[in-house]
């Protein structure tokens, strides 16, 4: 894992910055040039996959894709 989600206001409710905050970076590892894959486990308003693809580029990721398991209506 390279980002780690804080408690904090629930997704549909928070504002970008809001929930781009409660996203940090974990590990000791210099992320500059690697790859990386995004999991999530269901795709609802799309937001927290673009604002933490947004995180990790800004560390220096080479870069990020995103694979999701479902997706909803919403």
């Amino acid at each position: 894992s390279v980002l780690q989600r804080q408690p904090g206001i629930a997704t549909r409710e928070a504002s970008n910055e809001e929930l781009s905050a409660e996203f940090s970076y974990v590990g000791g590892t210099d992320l500059k040039g690697l790859n990386v894959v995004l999991v999530e486990d269901i795709w609802t308003w799309g937001r927290t996959i673009p604002i933490c693809a947004q995180k990790l580029m800004s560390f220096g990721m080479a870069s990020v894709s995103a694979l999701v398991l479902a997706k909803t209506g919403g």
